[in-house]
């Protein structure tokens, strides 16, 4: 056991290549340079956070870079939607579907789901209400995917094509960037969940 303890202390390209993917982030330092695992850091810096899934700090960061993005009415994400030219230039509305639990103005996924509800047959009336959707939430009915699954999708953008609705899928993705590079496993994981 103390010969793999000291390889782990000796090992030093892993350490600081853990450093070089985050190095702005205090636990990642803390981590890397003194050979901590990054979990037992989390725990320090939150004892009362979950001590399984996903890193407390990666979510934080995703959750800050989220309210960046919806803030002002979503100008940020509607901005980002034109510039990449999803959405045509033009005056655009913003729903706001995100529940309490993440920030937003709805109360739980009961009303986040009956508020994507609406918005779909306000479309299936004829109102033309272009823009963007953020949490867009959905009731996957038993037998389509296993049981019975809440899918709640990041971006859904609406635009007309030929005077039809068309509604286009995004999922918001937040990675540690390095020298401009992204991880290809980030990516590769990023498209995954974007096909599905």
């Amino acid at each position: 056991m103390t010969d793999k303890r000291e390889r782990a202390r000796r090992e030093t390209r892993r350490r600081f290549e853990q450093w070089a993917r985050n190095p702005e982030c205090h636990a990642n330092v803390i981590s890397a340079v003194h050979n901590v695992k990054m979990g037992a850091v989390a725990r320090r810096e939150n004892p009362a956070a979950p001590r399984e899934g996903q890193s407390v700090f990666a979510l934080l960061r995703g959750r800050t870079f989220e309210a960046s993005l919806v803030r002002d009415a979503g100008a940020m994400l509607l901005d980002a939607l034109v510039g990449a030219e999803v959405l045509p230039t033009g005056n655009h509305t913003f729903f706001d579907h995100r529940i309490a639990a993440n920030d937003g103005p709805l109360h739980d996924l009961e009303e986040a789901i009956e508020k994507s509800n609406e918005l779909l047959h306000r479309l299936a009336a004829g109102e033309a209400l272009s823009g963007a959707v953020s949490s867009f939430t959905a009731r996957i009915p038993r037998g389509i995917m296993l049981p019975e699954a809440i899918l709640i999708i990041d971006v859904l953008a609406v635009r007309y094509i030929g005077g039809v609705p068309t509604l286009e899928v995004g999922e918001v993705k937040t990675y540690a960037d390095l020298g401009g590079h992204t991880s290809r496993g980030d990516l590769a994981a990023a498209r995954a969940q974007m096909g599905l």
